[in-house]
């Protein structure tokens, strides 16, 4: 029992050395990009992924489903059409009211997906509003945080 525990440490402190040396790696990586870790096409990128997101935050304010939905990816269209989109964010409005202004937050990546962070300003309300793009940027999502 004891040569198991052993062995079992002995695996999880060579994984942990391994995962210390390769994050050590991917810093030195980044460094060689722009000052903020990012090279210059990945800037560009992510520039793009902004602006698709912040159109279809103009497409919503302006209630402009049909054009909205055309930012959707597969699964996001055979979700919600421009009827359901419609309908969603008039209960949206009902809770916090119409879009006074919104602003650019952050960008974060995971999994090959890029989620945009809006801090948001509605007449009743604030709310911070997430639109998750794909590796196509087409929208694969989007969340109401409050």
């Amino acid at each position: 029992m004891k040569r198991v525990v052993k062995g079992m440490l002995l695996l999880l402190v060579a994984m942990l050395l391994f995962a210390g040396c390769s994050q050590g790696e991917e810093e030195a990586e980044q460094d060689k990009g722009t000052s903020n870790g990012q090279t210059t096409e990945e800037q560009g990128e992510d520039e793009e992924v902004i602006a698709v997101a912040e159109n279809f935050m103009d497409q919503l304010s302006k209630g402009l489903y049909e054009e909205a939905t055309e930012l959707f990816d597969e699964t996001m269209t055979e979700q919600l059409g421009p009827e359901e989109l419609e309908e969603l964010w008039k209960s949206v409005q009902d809770q916090l009211g119409e879009i006074i202004d919104y602003e650019f937050q952050q960008i974060d990546e995971s999994d090959g997906y890029q989620a945009v962070f809006f801090d948001v300003v509605f007449n009743d309300n604030d709310a911070t509003i997430q639109v998750t793009l794909d590796g196509n940027q087409q929208i694969a999502g989007f969340f109401i945080l409050e």
